[in-house]
């Protein structure tokens, strides 16, 4: 049977992974089309690196710089507590949705 504060969980991690997309909007990346000139990521590509960040699959095409390495270091450091934990989750769950049957 669930628990409530599973779904208060995954809500959480949803806001948090929001919250560090919103803050990488200051973060400058570097434009390969010209040179010395920087740019700001868009909504899309500050949720997709926010997202790859938490996942800890790093594929290196967004790499922060300055302060933002810090930050991107603790939500992949959140993100290694908490993705074994939702996969675990999500395990006993499926578990339990077999053993009814």
């Amino acid at each position: 049977m669930p628990r409530p504060w599973r779904f208060v969980r995954g809500w959480s991690i949803s806001g948090a992974t929001m919250g560090y997309a919103i803050v990488y909007g200051k973060m400058e990346i570097p434009n390969p089309d010209e040179n010395g000139m920087t740019l700001l990521l868009s909504g899309f590509d500050r949720l997709y690196f926010s997202i790859v960040t938490f996942t800890t699959l790093g594929y290196g095409d967004i790499s922060p710089s300055g302060d933002f390495r810090l930050l991107a270091a603790s939500q992949a450091f959140m993100g290694f507590i908490f993705v074994p934990i939702i996969i675990a989750e999500l395990s006993v769950l499926a578990y339990w949705e077999r053993d009814k049957k």
